[in-house]
């Protein structure tokens, strides 16, 4: 077959890569758990309380690779893995440098100069590459959760301002955000108002807020969305959510 005869024409439906993240406590492990098949990979004890399938907990970055490619190479009828947390793998990821060079703290490993966060993104990279053979050997949907933060952006275009983000070291964060085909901020949907002379947020809807997660970008948060039809918000729900995912065995 010539390499012509190999063109694709039309949209290629895959497994979706998605990235979730938010406070603690709004449900972002348990969202999750909600969606059908998926097994969890965890580097933290978050899901105690959770009804999901899941691998033992994590404490070494050798744990994460071995659970992954047990996915890719034993027989089992999971469709989707979970990830929780990034930010916690960051951590077990620098263990594992600090460890194997002997080093007191990642700023010296690789003799400094931010050599240590360089290695520690290329081993992060690496296990985006085995859950990407997951998806292409298996067909499995790929959910990746992080903690959130605030932090400054340098907007080149006006002056700084404060916007929520992963809590990743930013060589990781921009590589996660870039991998996904969707990044979406938790959090509950608020409305500003001025009370006693200061601005004050308020629910919008029960229990402390709806449920939201925001699927754009913005001034208020990193996000992002390779699905053209998924709105700007969708409530925090994978009934709600999963007819915009082409690709996930169901």
């Amino acid at each position: 077959m010539s390499l012509m005869e190999k063109v694709r024409v039309g949209k290629a439906v895959r497994p979706p890569r998605i990235v979730i993240y938010g406070g603690e406590g709004i449900g972002k492990s348990t969202w999750a758990a909600t969606i059908p098949g998926v097994v969890f990979i965890p580097t933290e004890s978050g899901i105690d309380n959770i009804s999901c399938a899941s691998f033992p907990l994590c404490s070494s970055l050798r744990d994460v690779i071995n659970a992954i490619d047990a996915l890719s190479m034993e027989t089992h009828s999971y469709k989707g893995v979970v990830i929780d947390t990034a930010t916690s793998l960051e951590r077990l990821i620098h263990d594992d440098l600090l460890q194997t060079t002997k080093c007191a703290s990642i700023e010296m490993v690789g003799g400094g100069y931010g050599k240590g966060y360089a290695m520690a993104a290329e081993k992060f990279r690496a296990v985006l590459s085995r859950l990407d053979l997951l998806r292409s050997e298996q067909g499995m949907a790929s959910i990746v959760i992080a903690h959130g933060r605030a932090e400054s952006f340098a907007d080149p275009e006006g002056p700084a301002y404060d916007r929520w983000a992963p809590r990743l070291h930013k060589a990781i964060g921009s590589q996660l955000v870039e991998w996904a085909d969707i990044v979406g901020f938790a959090c509950r949907r608020q409305r500003t108002m001025e009370a006693g002379g200061r601005t004050v947020a308020r629910p919008i809807g029960s229990d402390g807020g709806d449920r939201i997660l925001r699927t754009q970008g913005g001034p208020s948060c990193v996000a992002k969305s390779r699905y053209e039809k998924i709105p700007a918000e969708v409530p925090l729900d994978w009934l709600a959510m999963a007819p915009y995912f082409g690709g996930v065995k169901q």
